[in-house]
């Protein structure tokens, strides 16, 4: 994902780098040794892809269900691609989704 999503900002460099450079700068707050990741302004993927105008995710006794508004410019070909994280704990996990837009 990183390496598709942050070649255009990879000048000189990897894409790896380029993403973490952007995550150190925007992601990291507080002061040394006080450092905290801000989750909300950490990317692991960067893009023109239109972001939907209102998003949620319920926990179920199946997993994760999430839902978001149809705002009208998704593209029938835009993948799904979800990270979750327990705050507290170090460790996240994620998927890469075979879902398909339904009306």
């Amino acid at each position: 994902m990183l390496r598709i999503t942050f070649q255009k900002e990879a000048l000189g460099r990897s894409a790896y780098m380029a993403a973490k450079s952007f995550n150190m700068l925007k992601a990291i707050g507080g002061e040394y040794p006080e450092q905290y990741m801000d989750y909300s302004k950490a990317l692991v993927s960067i893009g023109s892809v239109p972001l939907p105008s209102e998003a949620s995710v319920e926990q179920t006794d199946l997993g994760l269900s999430l839902q978001w508004k149809d705002d009208g410019q998704e593209n029938s070909l835009d993948t799904l691609f979800v990270i979750a994280n327990v705050r507290g704990q170090y460790v996240a996990e994620y998927k890469h989704s075979e879902a398909e837009r339904k009306d």
